[in-house]
């Protein structure tokens, strides 16, 4: 009996010790894409290469992944829609002269996001500045917020659908021209 007991609490232990298992997500393995191919929608290109799968010599492919935070992907890939470009680097898997490859981030409000970056829909430029990890002379960045009723947004910056220009005025990082700036409300 006394062994019977023991065995049902080891077996209740590994049970509880089986049940706290988390699992941890793990980057799915970049597909190879001949050229020629189209990309798949929503996936960015993080090298090109040389597949004996595909036809022709030389460069003759690209490996494509979805993106995350971070990534670095290929100056030949398209920038996903909702992300942002912070940074211009060279990166050994692409091709090409340095910067050959952009680095990707989800916008967030104060995102410095380099000039070759898209605004994202809904999302307002507040400053024209320098960032370091963006090519070019300053300015060459940008600062992105969400818009609230009274911001100041750069001319340079879109206007999302449902807002309204209510005004001019001067910010000192839209540049030096007065008025630079536009008021929005919703």
């Amino acid at each position: 009996m006394k062994l019977m007991d023991a065995t049902k609490r080891l077996l209740l232990v590994i049970g509880l010790a089986a049940a706290t298992v988390v699992a941890v997500p793990v980057a799915a393995s970049a597909a190879v894409i001949c050229g020629g191919s189209a990309v798949p929608a929503g996936y960015v290109i993080i090298a090109n290469i040389h597949s004996s799968g595909c036809a022709g010599s030389g460069i003759n492919a690209v490996q494509a992944e979805l993106p995350y935070e971070g990534a670095l992907i290929c100056g030949n890939s398209i920038l996903p829609t909702g992300w942002v470009v912070t940074g211009n680097v060279y990166s050994s898997p692409c091709t090409g002269s340095s910067p050959n490859a952009r680095r990707l981030q989800q916008p967030f409000n104060g995102v410095l996001v380099c000039g070759n970056s898209t605004v994202p829909t809904g999302w307002v430029v507040t400053a024209n500045t320098y960032s370091g990890p963006c090519t070019g002379v300053s300015p060459n960045a940008r600062q992105l917020q969400l818009p609230y009723n009274g911001v100041l947004v750069c001319a340079n910056s879109p206007i999302p659908v449902g807002w309204t220009v209510t005004g001019s005025g001067y910010t000192s990082g839209c540049g030096s021209s007065n008025p630079n700036a536009k008021v929005l409300w919703h």
